[in-house]
């Protein structure tokens, strides 16, 4: 039903445009009215995706402010399953339970184990940040946990398309989402957010 919408209101978008056109008298105003109408639906479109690529180039990627040198392990705020110990060499990382409290994973005779109800012993901290809008924003980020100094950030923009495709993706299915990201574009360094945590958060033992 909604892909019917969409192509309803498309046809009687080109209908319009097409008797705009027709009763204008000269060949220079059909063509001013044909610009016109293609540059409403498009304008906010095409600034948007420059705009886009600004901040991607300005605010995007990857930014590492300090190394930690000799780091066993660390807190990951919205839980984890282990990850960081099992396949990047880690000796421990912790995650809360809804209710607050701290279960950590550990490798311990070759093997790793998780304990629950423990105290916490991480000095830092890996969390995401999501702030939504047209442009939405994505942050990965290591910090210390008793000053919240930033370590480093891996920063993602998303551009949720100009004014026609978020009017027109009201009748789709899947709703308003985003329509281009740093990554669609080209010279966007290809780095993957897990770098926040080991461009800055340096293994203990790691040259």
């Amino acid at each position: 039903m909604g892909g019917l919408a969409i192509l309803i209101l498309i046809g009687l978008y080109i209908a319009g445009t097409v008797w705009v056109m027709k009763v204008q008298k000269s060949k220079r105003a059909k063509i001013i009215a044909l610009v016109i109408a293609l540059l409403i639906p498009s304008a906010d479109a095409i600034i948007g995706r420059i705009y886009l690529q600004h901040l991607c180039d300005t605010e995007g990627g990857l930014k590492v402010y300090r190394v930690v040198e000799g780091v066993e392990g660390f807190m990951v705020q919205g839980g984890t399953d282990g990850y960081w110990v099992k396949n990047h060499g880690y000796q421990f990382s912790e995650g809360k339970t809804s209710t607050g409290k701290v279960y950590r994973f550990s490798r311990q005779n070759g093997e790793v184990v998780i304990d629950e109800n423990v105290v916490s012993k991480s000095k830092y901290l890996v969390r995401y940040i999501g702030k939504s809008g047209i442009y939405s924003k994505s942050i990965h980020q290591s910090e210390k946990i008793d000053n919240k100094e930033i370590l480093a950030t891996y920063t993602l923009f998303a551009f949720s398309g100009g004014w026609a495709e978020r009017f027109l993706a009201q009748f789709s299915d899947a709703g308003i989402g985003s329509v281009a990201w740093c990554e669609n574009i080209p010279r966007y360094p290809e780095v993957h957010r897990n770098a926040v945590v080991s461009e800055s958060l340096k293994l203990a033992g790691e040259e």
